[in-house]
């Protein structure tokens, strides 16, 4: 799929070393980031965030993200929990 196409051609640019992904959004967890680092973390990479000049974060996995034979997964059920626990 293309999402798997798009992170396979991110990697062979990054050809093993340590590289910068930047997007207009500041904190990840509220753009698509999110959705990477949770990919790249399940593969075995080190994801870590830049938050300011004087801050940068490693990434954890999203409480409701699941590995299941290998593939990322984000169950329904728990989506859906986590989002009215975010709106109340």
């Amino acid at each position: 799929d293309e999402f798997r196409k798009g992170v396979r051609r991110l990697l062979e640019l990054a050809g093993g070393r340590k590289t910068v992904l930047m997007c207009a959004e500041r904190l990840y967890w509220g753009c698509h980031r999110r959705i990477l680092s949770d990919y790249l973390l399940a593969q075995g990479h080190k994801v870590t965030h830049i938050i300011d000049k004087e801050r940068a974060v490693g990434h954890e996995m999203t409480s409701f993200a699941e590995v299941r034979d290998g593939i990322l997964v984000y169950p329904q059920e728990k989506v859906e929990s986590e989002a009215s626990i975010v709106e109340d």
